[in-house]
């Protein structure tokens, strides 16, 4: 009982976050991915612009990158410096490089949604129009797409992404 009462009077330490500033973006931006050795930030733009925008986390200013019709989910990997954003209705992904801004599309069909980077630098992107289980999975090295299909018994996918 000594503790709850203790733990009632306890003062509550409050953190305060505090707004230092507004970075205006292009429109409709639900995606966000930060790169924490570059300190680069990027926000997919879907409508209207479809575009990337990279936010210099030093000096908040911004560039952007026209990614495609529908950009929709993004994805980066800090290690290559690339990033990755679905083109839902161009039915593609697009990679960014991190230092250029170059771009390299890639079609993998069937409206691309969430994307997702592993450790030994493979992307895999779902695949709305598919088997909801299946998805393109790409080899970022070379940027070649490759078709995986998981087994529906399966409670996650056999192949390593």
């Amino acid at each position: 009982m000594y503790a709850a009462l203790l733990l009632l009077c306890w003062p509550a330490r409050g953190y305060a976050q505090t707004v230092e500033g507004v970075i205006i973006v292009g429109g409709n931006t639900a995606w966000v991915a930060v790169n924490p050795v570059t300190n680069k930030i990027y926000a997919a733009n879907t409508n209207p612009t479809g575009s990337v925008s990279v936010i210099d986390g030093v000096t908040n200013t911004t560039t952007t990158v026209t990614t495609g019709t529908e950009p929709y989910a993004i994805a980066l990997n800090p290690v290559t410096n690339k990033i990755y954003v679905s083109d839902y209705a161009g039915n593609a992904v697009i990679a960014i490089d991190g230092v250029t801004n170059a771009t390299t599309t890639v079609a993998v069909g069937g409206h691309p949604e969430y994307l997702a980077v592993n450790p030994d630098r493979r992307l895999s992107a779902s695949n709305r129009a598919r088997h909801p289980r299946s998805r393109p999975a790409l080899a970022t090295p070379s940027f070649t797409p490759t078709r995986l299909q998981a087994s529906a018994a399966a409670s996650r996918p056999t192949e390593d992404m």
